[in-house]
């Protein structure tokens, strides 16, 4: 018989080969997925960031009507929603990498995760709100 690499369990004192420790505790396979949209995310703030941060310092945002002003054109309205939508969407995906990397144990790391994406997805819901009602008048 050949020679095996056994080692110890951690929890159970159980021996096992490097490979029956591997097993199971490999890639969920949503890594690639969530690469590509944290790509595709950043793409789409490239030109958005520029627009929105000339816009901020050419003095939309000095009073209320200012903004409501600005935002009631469609193409200023459409480009912040999309604006808001990629700041969000990026930001809870880098949220949930850095939980992923940092937080050991499945509970508390599943727990993290649900809590970025919920408010993240609740601060957008809002904003997107927010431009809306202030572009229509409100």
């Amino acid at each position: 018989m050949g020679t095996h690499n056994w080692q110890f369990g951690r929890d159970s004192g159980s021996r096992q080969t490097s490979l029956g420790h591997a097993r199971g505790s490999g890639s969920d396979r949503r890594g690639p997925h969530e690469w590509l949209l944290s790509r595709l995310t950043a793409v789409g703030l490239i030109p958005l960031l520029p627009w929105f941060l000339y816009s901020l310092l050419s003095g939309v945002a000095a009073d209320h009507a200012a903004m409501q002003a600005w935002l009631s054109a469609p193409g200023n309205m459409t480009l912040m929603i999309l604006f808001i939508i990629c700041v969000f969407w990026h930001g809870m995906l880098a949220g949930k990498v850095v939980v992923h990397d940092y937080i050991h144990g499945a509970a508390l790391e599943m727990s993290a995760s649900v809590a970025i994406s919920f408010a993240c997805v609740i601060m957008a819901v809002f904003a997107i709100i927010a431009v809306i009602k202030i572009g229509l008048g409100g």
